[in-house]
């Protein structure tokens, strides 16, 4: 797994392994499973998602027939059948296991097909399952602690009946490094899922209140406050903060990372923009109308956007626009976060009905129609990134 991330698969992302063609049954169906049961506990204890290849007539054969039995069973299957079928369905797989796009299939095998006049020997496989830095999923939050998982992406429990009376979740960070993720408190608690704790304000809020928080690739995460305060916890920098120079009325909303250069920027309430070791490209001070900001998001080549409650997404920088909300939400309904893909230029917003919309990412399901214990949709973030 320390090589999947140094080559950039980072936790979220599957990882298969290749299980060639043996005489199932007895000692070798034995040594097989017991083999598997270990590599998926171990994938999924990292964050990773376990896939395994191998024939229909072995491997996926074996697998079969523990599935829900209380075995640790893979997450994605890559069937090995070359009937040059183009389908993830097959014979020897009952259609009711891994059915939710977990499937692989390799129909056919080493042939020659050419490609801007090259020539290559390659195999044939139709992909309806988890592919490495293609499909990452996203995770909700909603205010009771409770966390909703979308793609394909591993989760790692949540604050839902943990949390005391009065006390709402109010953001939702992911952990570059271990796949995990923080839950921001209401109180100034921060909660680890698969993450390290550091510590937090919850004993240092000064009249404040909890409004972001940022995780950082070396592990440590950022907490920003009503006044404008940004505190570090772990192995993250510091670069300042809006405490003390906010005119009086105005508070912070929100903190994005910016990737390339480890500083931040703080979103106001009045649609300003202020920027710590991070490029300034401007704001919607004095540029708002009727809607309010709710959120800012970092762009996967620089730059950042900014969410109003209207559904309008403003880009600043090198962040490219692929539409927004503006002007389509029902009446009642408000934007309330927005998430950047960790593999495309894309984002999505999290709407306060519980709906996910994408533009530039692909879509995996929302809270629409889904019980949520009558919680509010709180924040949105990636699988990675």
């Amino acid at each position: 797994m320390s090589h999947a991330r140094r080559l950039g698969i980072l936790p979220g992302n599957p990882i298969y392994y290749d299980m060639e063609g043996y005489s199932d049954g007895g000692a070798n169906t034995t040594g097989v499973l017991a083999f598997f049961s270990g590599w998926t506990s171990r994938l999924n204890a990292e964050g990773y998602l376990s896939g395994v290849y191998g024939s229909v007539l072995s491997t996926q054969r074996d697998l079969v027939t523990r599935y829900h039995t209380g075995y640790r069973e893979p997450n994605d299957i890559w069937m090995a059948n070359w009937n040059y079928r183009r389908t993830a369905q097959d014979p020897h797989i009952p259609a009711a296991e891994w059915s939710h796009h977990q499937r692989l299939h390799q129909y056919q095998g080493g042939h020659n097909e050419s490609y801007g006049g090259v020539t290559m020997n390659i195999d044939g496989d139709f992909f309806n399952g988890a592919t490495a830095n293609a499909r990452n999923g996203y995770m909700l939050l909603t205010s009771n602690g409770g966390i909703h998982l979308f793609g394909p992406i591993v989760g790692h429990g949540s604050d839902a009946g943990k949390l005391h009376r009065g006390v709402t979740a109010v953001a939702l960070a992911r952990d570059d490094k271990t796949g995990g993720y923080w839950i921001l408190r209401s109180n100034g608690g921060v909660t680890g899922f698969r993450a390290p704790g550091h510590g937090s304000p919850i004993h240092n809020l000064g009249g404040a209140r909890p409004v972001a928080l940022a995780g950082s690739p070396a592990g440590g995460y950022l907490v920003l406050t009503s006044d404008g305060k940004v505190r570090a916890f772990g192995p993250v920098a510091g670069h300042g903060g809006d405490a003390g120079k906010l005119p009086a009325g105005v508070t912070a909303v929100a903190l994005a990372r910016d990737r390339k250069t480890g500083g931040y920027w703080i979103l106001r309430s009045d649609g300003g923009v202020d920027n710590f070791h991070a490029p300034w490209y401007g704001g919607l001070r004095k540029k708002l109308g009727s809607a309010k900001v709710v959120a800012l998001a970092a762009g996967q080549h620089g730059g950042y956007f900014i969410l109003t409650s209207d559904g309008a997404v403003h880009r600043y920088g090198p962040a490219k626009l692929h539409g927004s909300d503006a002007g389509k939400l029902p009446s009642g309904v408000t934007a309330v976060s927005i998430a950047t893909s960790p593999t495309a230029t894309g984002y999505r917003i999290l709407r306060s009905d519980g709906r996910v919309d994408c533009f530039g990412a692909t879509w995996y399901g929302s809270l629409v129609r889904k019980s949520s214990g009558g919680s509010r949709p709180i924040a949105i973030a990636n699988a990675t990134g």
